[in-house]
Parts: C-alpha cells; sequence; structure tokens
C-alpha cells in the first residue's frame, strides 16, 4: 500500500517550490534566477553527488508548483540531465557539463523531442532525426538539449536550431538536428513523462482557482454566475479530471521511488494529464464567457501552454496506442 498523503519533508518542497513560482512571476523580476538559487534542479539527485537526496514524488510534488506559474518548460530539461551526469559522469567530458553547472542553474539546456512519436516503419533514428527544440527563455541559444524519445531519454547536442514562430510566446520553440551523446536512458523515460504530467496538473489547478474565483466575483441577474446549475457543472467537471491526472501523477511518481516503475501508469498519466490540461483550458474559457477570448484573461496563456505540453515528449494519442498496444 502507498501512502500518497505528502509527509513533513513534502511539504517544505511544496512551500518551497512555491516560493520559487511567486518569485518568477514578480515584475521585473529574472524568472529563471529564482529557479537556479533554489536547489530544486537537484531535488531527485543523490547528495553524495550534490543534490538533495529526495525523489520522484519531491521532484514531482515542487513541478506541480511551477507548472502553476508557468515556468520556463526547460526547468524539466535541466532535471532530467541532472539525472543523466549523475547516472553516467562521463558524460561530462563528452557533452562539456558538468553536474555543478546543472545543479546550479549557470547552463541553460533545451529540451528537445522526435518530430516523429509513430509506431510505423519509420521509427526512431537517433542518427537521422529532427528534432523540436524548447528554448530557453530569454538564454543564449544553448548548445546541449535533453532529448526525449521513445528508446528513452539522452543528451543531445545541437546542430542547424532554427527558431521557429510557436503559439506559445512564454516559450521559444525551434527544429534542429543533432547527434545524441550516449545511449538512451530507458529506464528514464518514466520520469519524464511523469514529471511532464505534474507541469500539467499545477497548469490545471491554476486554471481552475482563476475561475473558481471569476465565478465567485462576476454576477448576472444579480447572482454570482458561480451560483447557476451550468457554471457548477463546468467548474465541477474541471476538479473530477483535475483529481484523477494528480492521482495517476502522484502513482506513477510513488512506483518511480519504490523501484517498481510501471510505464503504462506513466503513460496512463501522460494522457490522462495532457488532455485534462487542455480541456480544462477550454472549459474555463466558457465559464469566463467573452471575456476568456481577449487578452484581459490570462486564459489564452495556459491554453497555449497546455498545448505546448501537450505535444512534446509524444501526444496523448500516441501514449495512449502504447498503452493499448502493450496490454492487449
Amino acid at each position: 500500500m502507498f501512502d500518497l498523503v505528502p509527509d513533513e519533508l513534502q511539504r517544505s518542497v511544496i512551500d518551497s517550490a512555491r516560493e520559487v513560482a511567486e518569485a518568477t512571476l514578480k515584475e521585473g523580476s529574472a524568472p529563471w534566477a529564482p529557479i537556479a538559487d533554489s536547489g530544486l534542479l537537484g531535488l531527485g539527485v543523490a547528495e553524495e553527488a550534490g543534490g538533495v537526496g529526495s525523489g520522484a514524488a519531491e521532484e514531482m510534488l515542487a513541478l506541480v508548483e511551477l507548472g502553476a506559474a508557468l515556468v520556463d518548460p526547460t526547468v524539466l530539461a535541466s532535471m532530467l540531465a541532472a539525472h543523466l551526469l549523475a547516472a553516467e559522469p562521463t558524460l561530462e567530458a563528452t557533452a562539456d557539463l558538468t553536474l555543478a553547472d546543472v545543479l546550479g542553474g549557470s547552463r541553460r539546456i533545451a529540451l528537445a523531442d522526435p518530430w516523429h512519436w509513430g509506431f510505423d516503419d519509420r521509427g526512431f533514428d537517433g542518427a537521422a532525426t529532427s528534432y523540436r527544440v524548447v528554448l530557453p527563455l530569454g538564454g543564449s541559444a544553448p548548445e546541449l538539449a535533453v532529448a526525449v524519445t521513445p528508446d528513452g531519454v539522452a543528451l543531445l547536442r545541437l546542430d542547424d536550431v532554427e527558431v521557429q514562430r510557436g503559439f506559445d510566446r512564454t516559450a521559444p520553440v525551434g527544429r534542429a538536428t543533432g547527434t545524441l551523446l550516449g545511449e538512451p536512458d530507458r529506464a528514464l523515460l518514466d520520469r519524464a513523462l511523469l514529471l511532464r504530467g505534474a507541469l500539467q496538473v499545477g497548469l490545471t489547478r491554476r486554471v481552475l482557482e482563476i475561475s473558481r474565483e471569476h465565478a465567485t466575483t462576476r454576477h448576472q441577474f444579480g447572482k454570482p454566475i458561480g451560483s447557476f446549475q451550468a457554471v457548477k457543472h463546468h467548474l465541477a467537471g474541471i476538479a473530477v479530471q483535475l483529481d484523477a491526472s494528480q492521482a495517476l501523477v502522484a502513482q506513477a511518481a510513488v512506483l518511480v521511488d519504490a523501484d517498481r516503475s510501471d510505464p503504462v501508469v506513466a503513460r496512463s498519466a501522460a494522457v490522462v494529464a495532457g488532455r485534462c490540461a487542455v480541456d480544462s483550458c477550454r472549459t474555463a474559457i466558457q465559464v469566463h464567457g467573452g471575456i476568456g477570448v481577449t487578452d484581459e484573461s490570462d486564459l489564452h496563456v495556459f491554453l497555449r501552454r497546455a498545448h505546448l505540453w501537450e505535444q512534446v515528449l509524444g501526444s496523448p494519442d500516441h501514449h495512449e496506442e502504447w498503452v493499448v498496444r502493450h496490454v492487449s
């Protein structure tokens, strides 16, 4: 039996992550600086390697809080890079990147995945793949990325990065080719998917909070719109989806920490959390009415980020098909 209730240490991680999230939202601040100074990038790395010595559950809880603040998506790349370097120290020389640089946040790393995640004969070929790359916000173009592929997670030396116009203005994207540095770590793929799910859970939670606040302060016909049954149903639908995605992501994290990582659970969490984030943003826009589709509301920012996370690291459709094929 697993205990999914945060303990005292985990509550302290949540509090620290909330402080970091609030610091990234302050006007005029450098959004990456609070993350780099917090120590959160080394949460899952052993103490003897310079990290905090916690597990996937603590990383998950921290990223839920950071996801609610729409932090730079490359925070996930730095966390995964730390795991790769801690597991294979020889990568430091190959990549010209030290674990200390990653844990301290001084080296920015992009997040990459192959454009093609299908099951046909093309498959995944690390030597001939074009990558979609999420670039650090406000930083110089990085030379390295963490590539999350169908075969696992690996460091990627980037070549010919072509910056493109993405739909999420807070997350620059590009297309690039590159060279994988070493064999992909297949076991790290489950962790990558559940941590992405944590960011999506945080996004969904914040969207629900915004919608609930609007429903209690916006009045029509002399009543708050939250008193109307249709609006109640919308908010309840978001809450139910949030509970489901949060439970699956938490279960995947607990299984990783118990050395019982299950790719079916991790990919199921990726499916549910991904669809939940997008659906909740669309529903929240309906709750806000006409305001929801204007710049007066921030919901379009959350929807854009939800769509980005839905596609990066494999779409929900891909992971759902993988689960179906695996269990049938």
